[in-house]
């Protein structure tokens, strides 16, 4: 019972919150994603089987500020860090971090006097790529939409589905172009004037 207790007096506190996305407002947060998985792989010619455990961690912080009512702009940047280790014979690992900074729109749909808003958001990114030794560039293109609820007048939990198209290269190694639908969660923390 302490727990349906819990979530009604959450639900009852956050609808009297009201969100802060007027002009002049500073907008900061971001999210951080953690995927494990583990791949095996059968070759039918030569006969080979091939296992591997990969990790991946992914910050993207954003700062930003209302131009307008309802629209802000800033800098997003994403850090990510990928380990592959092959498990059967071989071994083979590989370490591969990226960097990447640029600009970002938002736009919320909804008044500044719900407990909840619709928003959509566009990016473009530029960054480095490290797989030690060797190093490269990306540019990163990547559009989200979703709700956000929030908590109170400043901190707000939203919830993404958004598509990206990443371009990768490291000159003489190989080119990479990857189109991706993903879900996100994150926290934004509007600050007044």
């Amino acid at each position: 019972m302490r727990p349906v207790l819990t979530i009604v007096i959450f639900v009852l506190i956050s609808m009297s919150a009201k969100s802060q996305v007027t002009k002049g407002n500073w907008l900061l947060g971001g999210t951080v994603n953690f995927s494990s998985s583990k791949t095996a792989t059968s070759y039918p010619t030569p006969t080979q089987e091939t296992d591997v455990d990969i990790t991946n961690v992914t910050a993207s912080p954003t700062i930003g500020y209302f131009l307008m009512d309802k629209f802000a702009a800033g800098l997003k940047q994403s850090f990510s860090w990928n380990k592959a280790q092959v498990t059967t014979s071989g071994g083979l690992s590989s370490n591969i971090r990226r960097y990447t900074i640029g600009p970002f729109f938002r736009y919320y749909f909804l008044d500044a006097e719900k407990p909840f808003n619709l928003f959509t958001e566009a990016s473009y990114q530029l960054g480095v790529i490290s797989n030690t030794p060797q190093t490269g560039s990306i540019k990163l293109l990547s559009v989200a939409a979703g709700p956000v609820i929030y908590f109170n007048s400043s901190v707000g939990l939203e919830f993404t589905i958004g598509y990206s198209q990443r371009s990768e290269e490291i000159k003489g190694n190989y080119k990479e172009d990857k189109k991706s639908f993903q879900i996100g969660i994150g926290f934004q923390i509007h600050l007044n004037k």
